[in-house]
């Protein structure tokens, strides 16, 4: 059980362990995050308060995942949103991952050399009018990944950042929609 105000150890690539304080947790209902009394292991959620977390961390702490699920004869597939697009696209570089879907894909030019090795299939849905990802780096994605047949690029040209997350000010119905179906064919594919 997890909750606002505990004290946790944030376990680092280098070895070193770290404390820090939960400010608070919250879950998701479906698109939307709710903030919660407490969270259970298992469920989809976000921590707040933890500081800064290695983006290097995060994929050891998936391919560790995805390395006990293949143990067990499971395939793997994972799908991120705005930073988690970017870990998705990392996942498909570094491991044996069977395939991602990341939205938005915030800050992936900063991994770009890590193109070579994408090695596993991959779809970035691409919102071409959006804030965080400005068109020039939306242009140079496209140059960098498409020529590469593991990957998918679909594009959005009127949606804005977060256009799937129900609720939101971005969000288009039609563009989340396709989307959703989109991945759903991709991971029936592959998984």
């Amino acid at each position: 059980v997890l909750r606002g105000g505990t004290q946790v150890s944030v376990c680092c690539s280098d070895g070193s362990v770290r404390k820090a304080r939960v400010l608070k947790v919250n879950r998701f209902e479906g698109l939307a995050r709710r903030e919660a009394a407490e969270i259970l292991a298992g469920d989809l959620c976000a921590v707040e308060g933890l500081g800064k977390i290695d983006i290097g961390d995060m994929v050891k702490d998936v391919r560790a995942a995805v390395g006990a699920l293949a143990a067990e004869g499971l395939k793997v597939g994972v799908v991120g949103y705005c930073l988690g697009g970017k870990l998705c696209y990392l996942m498909c570089c570094r491991t044996d991952i069977d395939c991602a879907v990341a939205y938005y894909g915030t800050y992936i030019e900063h991994e770009i050399r890590e193109v070579k090795n994408l090695h596993r299939p991959f779809v970035l849905h691409m919102a071409m009018k959006d804030r965080w990802v400005q068109p020039e780096i939306n242009a140079m994605l496209e140059r960098r990944l498409g020529s590469n047949p593991l990957v998918t690029l679909h594009k959005y040209p009127e949606a804005d950042h977060a256009f799937a997350r129900k609720g939101g000010k971005p969000y288009r119905e039609a563009d989340a929609a396709r989307a959703l179906a989109l991945s759903v064919d991709f991971f029936r594919q592959y998984l």
